[in-house]
This record gives structure tokens, sequence and C-alpha cells, in this order.
């Protein structure tokens, strides 16, 4: 299906009605950003697939899919042998790692507490530009810029205390060259009430050539007067929080 709010929309159908809710729902996206993603995976979706995409890595995820159902029907029918519950296991941890590797936006597990990296993906590695080994020695304090630090702090007390139940902000983070990027961040938490330890997914996405952009308008408008200023406020920061 698409990503559009019909194929959300679909999506949440589907898996709301005991007859269909068994059907994998596989989203083909060109528009992955932080937000998107979250709607895509919160409405019931199965998997993702960026666009434009290879033909056999559809098929192969969409067998991978149908191989899941199967073996969760024949295990309604008769108790699986542990042989059988492995492979599927296996087949899950395996397809969830290639969503995550091959994911066109940054995805990090991190310690809500610490702020260590726990695991990241390929693409969260080349926004930084430091190794996967480099990053993992590393926390999220160490890399972001110390004008956004603060509220990113306030952010994640907030989360932790269970005032808030996500949050999104643009901050800057320094990369190994020493140059700084800008990104949207959207954090949420992986832990639930009886969880011993707490850790949240971070899900960045490189908005620097739009941060540049707005600066070039920015100088423009000033040189000119400020005739055309566009009604923006606040392009050092955008924040959402959902309580």
């Amino acid at each position: 299906t698409s990503n559009g709010g019909d194929g959300l929309e679909t999506c949440r159908r589907l898996k709301a009605d005991q007859r269909t809710s068994h059907i994998p729902v596989l989203f083909l996206t060109s528009t992955m950003d932080s937000p998107e993603l979250i709607d895509l995976f919160s409405s019931g979706g199965d998997d993702i697939i960026p666009k434009p995409y290879r033909e056999e890595l559809l098929l192969a995820r969409v067998k991978t899919h149908l191989d899941l159902h199967r073996f969760r029907r024949e295990s309604t029918e008769r108790a699986p042998t542990l042989e059988e519950a492995d492979h599927a296991e296996m087949i899950r941890k395996t397809m969830s790692r290639a969503v995550f590797e091959q994911a066109p936006t940054g995805i990090a597990t991190l310690d809500s507490h610490s702020g260590e990296f726990i695991d990241l993906n390929q693409k969260y590695c080349e926004i930084v530009g430091y190794s996967k080994e480099e990053m993992l020695s590393r926390t999220f304090q160490s890399i972001t810029h110390p004008d956004d630090l603060q509220e990113d702090l306030e952010n994640m007390a907030n989360l932790r205390e269970g005032k808030i139940q996500l949050f999104s902000m643009e901050k800057r983070y320094f990369t190994k060259s020493g140059g700084i990027v800008w990104v949207n961040s959207t954090v949420l938490p992986l832990w639930n009430e009886h969880s011993p330890e707490k850790v949240h997914l971070a899900i960045v996405e490189d908005i620097t050539k739009r941060k540049e952009k707005e600066q070039t308008l920015r100088a423009s408008d000033r040189s000119s007067g400020g005739e055309n200023m566009p009604n923006h406020h606040n392009y050092g920061h955008g924040l959402t929080k959902l309580a």
C-alpha cells in the first residue's frame, strides 16, 4: 500500500478487524521523515520498503511475511516444534534488522539515563561521520551542540518521568570532521511500567540543507529590507511534545 492518508486508514481498519488482522501490511514510501515512520508503524504496518525499490527485494520481503503468517496459522492448529519456533524467531529478527539497517533515516537505541548509544544503523553513522564502533563509545550529550543540550535534557527528563509520551526537536550535532549537522530528532520510549531499565529510540533526519536555505533566505530578506520576510519564527529550534 502507499503511505498516504488512505493507506494508513486502510491499514488501521485491517488490523482492527479480527477477520483481517493477520494480513501483513507493507508500506512503499519515498518520503521517510521521522513523524511518518511513527505513523506507519503506529497504524499497524508490518514493514516499510523505501522507493525506489528493487523488485527482488520487494518479493523477498513479501515472501518473508507470508512465511511468518503461514507459521503462525499452523501454530494455532498444533504446537510448533522447538526448531520451528527458533526458525520463526530468526526470521522475525532478521526482518526487523533489515528494516533497521535499510531505513533512510538514522535510527538508534540509547540508554535513557546515561545517553550512551546501544545500537544504531548505518544512516545514523553517515549523518554524524563516525563509525558504529566509535558511536558505541559515545553519548548523545557528547555530540549535541551545547546551545541545544539543555532543552534536550529537559525533554528526556520529562519523558522518563512520564510527563510526555514522545518529543521531537531540531538540534545540532557535531560531526567527526568538526562540522555541524542539523537534524530533526524524534525520541520515543521503549520501556513500560514493568521495565527495570529505561531505553529509548531516537529517529534522526538530516535537515542541514533545509536550514542552510532558510539562512540564505533570511540573509536575502535582510539585504532587501525584510519586505519578503516569511512568517516563520524560531528557526533555531522546533519542538513538538505529545503529552
